[in-house]
């Protein structure tokens, strides 16, 4: 419903700011962004011309053209709230899924015992506590322990010219930040007895290398970002021991192939960003074990090669996102057993038509991204079942005409998008049986 107003205002805005602009260039103007560019509610793309709404930076789905609005420099805001602000105004922090309980309880963080972690860094403990007397002061100091309930143990180590993971963190922490840094290796002792760490911040260093063994001892770890290194391959066996991983980034590395059993032990993972790559392959075993994943990346690596079935394990997945990645049509039934998808993007391919049984098993699917490609055709019947879309995007496509039954099955679809194509022909009845529908 947020997106819809979003579109509605947009629509009434562009309609005020094309009234105040006495000339512009054509070259400048792609899809609206300039105008868009124009309301003091939205937010330019990095690297890119295009601009989108503030209230989409971050939220999990790609707007930019490029996918910059969901990059690790738009979306950590940890450490650099006041960039944030400046940027796209206040927003809420990002909070782990320990730190929510203290949205509901008394807030402290205490700073950990001196000479108890590296110099480099920042240390503090994140305590739940009922009374609401606790000082600022360290958890040592008190001496009724009872009263805390720790939450978190934090190492910031975020940005500190770092070359290679220091010695002395504690044993206790549970959240390591080493993003931001010049780190090329990580060695097998770096994180040896790390043994309840639940967070583990790598991206945006130079890692090349994982040494066999390194993770061996983060049997309790659950989140691990990895993203904007250097890595060429995944050692074999590295995610062997991480068995309560939810959430894996592996985005914008130099990746070209995936071992078939390298998320095999990962029988828990949610989240998998493999974007921005050079992987030219997904086989059947690669995921065969993810029947948890809800969520999965793979744009950015082109030409990519699925082979038939690769997703056929997935079956509560609810965002795949496929842009760019060189697809020139959809092997019937690929997507067969996806039945919880919600949002499949395919922007950016070269698929020429979408043909019935393309994208079948979507019954659940509520928004479909196809922009971008050179679609010309699209059978009656290539949206059969798909009873519960709300947003379909064929945008910058070749349609030439639009049948009267080509988006019959669409009976609750809100918005739809076919600018930007070369339409002759619209029988009739094509659109006037979609009665939901409020942009077109």
């Amino acid at each position: 419903m947020l997106r819809l107003t979003r579109l509605l205002i947009l629509i009434a805005c562009i309609t005020r700011a094309s009234a105040e602009i006495e000339h512009t260039d054509e070259d400048d103007i792609y899809e609206g962004q300039s105008l868009l560019c124009l309301l003091d509610f939205s937010f330019k793309c990095l690297n890119s011309t295009m601009c989108i709404f503030r209230d989409y930076l971050c939220d999990g789905v790609i707007d930019c053209d490029n996918g910059s609005d969901e990059w690790d420099e738009e979306c950590i805001d940890r450490h650099d709230q006041e960039n944030w602000n400046i940027k796209i105004g206040h927003k809420m922090d990002e909070i782990t899924n320990a730190e929510t309980q203290l949205m509901f309880t008394d807030e402290t963080k205490l700073p950990c015992e001196k000479g108890g972690y590296p110099a480099e860094c920042d240390c503090w403990i994140t305590v739940a506590h009922e009374s609401k007397t606790v000082s600022n002061q360290t958890l040592d100091a008190h001496s009724d322990d009872s009263q805390y309930t720790i939450l978190a143990t934090h190492l910031d180590c975020f940005k500190r010219n770092l070359t290679a993971v220091p010695a002395n963190i504690p044993l206790n922490v549970t959240i390591l930040d080493l993003e931001n840094n010049l780190i090329t290796e990580i060695r097998e002792e770096d994180f040896a007895g790390l043994s309840i760490l639940k967070e583990l911040y790598l991206s945006k260093n130079d890692i090349r290398n994982i040494e066999a063994g390194a993770l061996k001892d983060l049997a309790l770890l659950e989140a691990l970002h990895l993203g904007s290194n250097r890595m060429v391959e995944l050692p074999e066996d590295v995610f062997a021991t991480l068995e309560n991983l939810e959430v894996l980034s592996l985005t914008n590395n130099y990746l070209k192939t995936i071992r078939d059993t390298a998320f095999s032990h990962l029988t828990k993972l949610q989240y998998l960003d493999l974007s921005s790559n050079f992987i030219r392959t997904l086989n059947k075993k690669h995921l065969e074990k993810q029947k948890a994943m809800t969520f999965l990346s793979l744009s950015w690596n082109k030409p990519l090669d699925i082979e038939f079935g690769a997703f056929d394990s997935l079956s509560y997945l609810e965002f795949l996102q496929l842009v760019d990645t060189g697809l020139s049509h959809i092997s019937s039934g690929i997507f067969q057993n996806l039945g919880s998808l919600v949002d499949l993007d395919l922007e950016r391919n070269f698929l020429l038509s979408i043909k019935k049984g393309d994208l079948i098993g979507l019954e659940n699917l509520e928004h479909l991204q196809m922009k971008n490609n050179s679609i010309r055709r699209i059978e009656d019947g290539a949206f059969e079942a798909m009873k519960n879309l709300k947003d379909l995007s064929l945008s910058y496509n070749k349609l030439q005409a639009l049948t009267e039954e080509v988006f019959r099955p669409l009976e609750s679809l809100q918005i739809m998008d076919l600018s930007f194509n070369e339409i002759e022909v619209i029988r009739a009845g094509a659109i006037s049986h979609l009665g939901k529908l409020s942009h077109l």
